[in-house]
């Protein structure tokens, strides 16, 4: 994985402030790719896909990829606000 320190921080951090959480089955209807780009989205900040993955495993959350050998993956998440 080719991640940085500061992006993961800022997955962590997004994740913390109330916009997820864990669930207990994989949710399939989003991806990393989704997920980071919703993240970037409420930041203004630019996260790697491999940098949102590292966080969401360092938080304790499930991931499986998408499809073997995929760079995306699905987690065990819920997300808890709807940002506009």
């Amino acid at each position: 994985m080719s991640s940085s320190p500061d992006e993961i921080r800022l997955a962590i951090n997004w994740v913390r402030r109330g916009n997820a959480t864990l669930r207990k089955t994989l949710n399939k209807s989003t991806t990393s790719y989704g997920l980071k780009h919703r993240a970037e989205r409420d930041m203004g900040q630019y996260i790697s896909n491999d940098s949102f993955v590292e966080a969401m495993l360092k938080l304790g959350f499930v991931g499986k990829p998408v499809q073997k050998g995929s760079e995306y993956y699905f987690f065990n998440i819920k997300l808890l606000k709807d940002k506009k």
